[in-house]
């Protein structure tokens, strides 16, 4: 051992203790005591490598356990921090909310904000969240496009949106399409399109600017809206044209046809149109404001409210050729004309309960055979004489509260107007 006399305060010191000191005077932690808190394990049920709830070990981590925290569901390896954000309405990246605004997916699979992409890819339904989405998108194989809607954002908006022949099976719900005052919103010549709390807005075409349904098509309307929609034509809101078309609680609002279906126009040799518990409002054509119907075949129309609708000839229907069955519906204070149209000879026109006021004449029948089969309220319409009209030269007028009471069905012609059928 070596050992050096310092001089200085004549004391023995030793050489490696010297050394100690002098790295320690280079070292500022140096003689700190370790005081460092052994890292925690946190149970990691599903294998993502995330833990969720801390095991009670330390490092080293035993199996089914991880050193990494932040798992807000170990139930689900998908769910983890820093994983990709679905569009499902829950938190998959663990960030404390559910960042989904503009985002679009299948099942795991997430596609950012590019729809058509995952249109193109297919293989499940396509989950789309709140955001702007702009089209055209084809529509050409089955499919299902669902949004999810934001509590402040809304539904999705998307469009245009071209459906073809080819896709035999497409359910559309919980959208907005959105023709953005170019375009029609919707175009389909597919068999199979269902849309479920759709709207169709802000279209623009010369026949049916919200939507043209057309070659064959078959199309069912649960709730949802057409709103807004500009046709040249024909079918401000929808045209049908050789089409099947149910619509059970869909408002057709504010649509505006140069020709004849503020709201709706049906015009072919095909096909059958069935409408209930839906609305017409505002709307307005040259003829039939809310409704045209020039279909061989029949309208039926229950529970359905038309009000404030516009046009020179049927403020609210003309049925143009074709049978009708309206039943219970409420027809209110249409601008214009008469309120319902009839103009085919041979055809059947039926009214079943409702009511039918605020109108200068409440209905008027040029030819075809028009009939009541249950109470028709018409109090609401001036001097309760001008319900039924009929040409006659003039205007043949019928008091429906008598003539048409008593008789049950006028049968009219343009040639000598109508007579009793009974």
């Amino acid at each position: 051992m070596l050992w050096t006399l310092a001089l200085a305060g004549c004391a023995w010191i030793d050489e490696r203790a010297f050394r100690d000191v002098l790295a320690c005077a280079e070292d500022p932690s140096c003689g700190e005591t370790d005081t460092d808190v052994p890292e925690l394990c946190y149970v990691d049920l599903d294998g993502d490598n995330f833990g969720g709830e801390a095991s009670g070990h330390v490092v080293p981590c035993p199996d089914d356990t991880i050193a990494i925290p932040g798992d807000c569901d170990d139930t689900r390896p998908e769910v983890h921090p820093g994983a990709p954000e679905l569009c499902n309405g829950e938190d998959d990246d663990c960030s404390g909310s559910a960042d989904e605004t503009g985002v679009v997916s299948i099942g795991a699979q997430t596609f950012g904000g590019d729809l058509e992409a995952a249109i193109e890819a297919g293989g499940g339904p396509i989950h789309v969240c709140a955001g702007s989405y702009v089209g055209p998108f084809v529509l050409a194989s089955d499919v299902d496009i669902i949004g999810f809607a934001d509590p402040i954002l809304g539904r999705p908006v998307l469009g245009p949106v071209l459906v073809t022949a080819a896709a035999l099976d497409v359910h559309l719900e919980s959208l907005i399409l959105d023709g953005r005052g170019v375009h029609r919103s919707l175009d389909s010549t597919s068999p199979g399109l269902a849309l479920v709390d759709v709207d169709l807005v802000n279209g623009s075409g010369t026949y049916g600017a919200g939507a043209w349904l057309r070659s064959l098509s078959v199309t069912t309307m649960e709730g949802g809206a057409v709103r807004g929609n500009v046709a040249s034509e024909d079918g401000g809101g929808i045209h049908a044209n050789n089409a099947w078309l149910t619509i059970d609680g869909t408002v057709f609002e504010g649509n505006v046809a140069g020709g004849a279906g503020g709201g709706l126009s049906v015009d072919s040799d095909q096909g059958v149109v069935a409408i209930e518990d839906a609305a017409f409002v505002g709307n307005v054509a040259e003829r039939g404001g809310g409704i045209q119907y020039n279909r061989a075949g029949l309208l039926q129309l229950a529970r359905t409210e038309l009000v404030a609708n516009e046009a020179p000839d049927g403020a609210a229907i003309a049925v143009i050729r074709g049978n009708s069955r309206i039943e219970a519906c409420t027809i209110h204070e249409n601008v214009g004309g008469e309120a319902l149209l009839f103009d085919q000879a041979g055809a059947e026109h039926t009214l079943v309960g409702g009511t039918v006021y605020g109108h200068p004449v409440g209905a008027q029948v040029r030819q075809g055979v028009f009939r009541s089969e249950a109470t028709v309220d018409w109090s609401g319409t001036p001097d309760n004489e001008d319900d039924v009209t009929a040409f006659l030269g003039g205007l043949a007028r019928y008091d429906v509260e008598d003539e048409l009471a008593s008789c049950g069905a006028f049968v009219c012609n343009t040639i000598v107007g109508c007579v009793c059928a009974n």
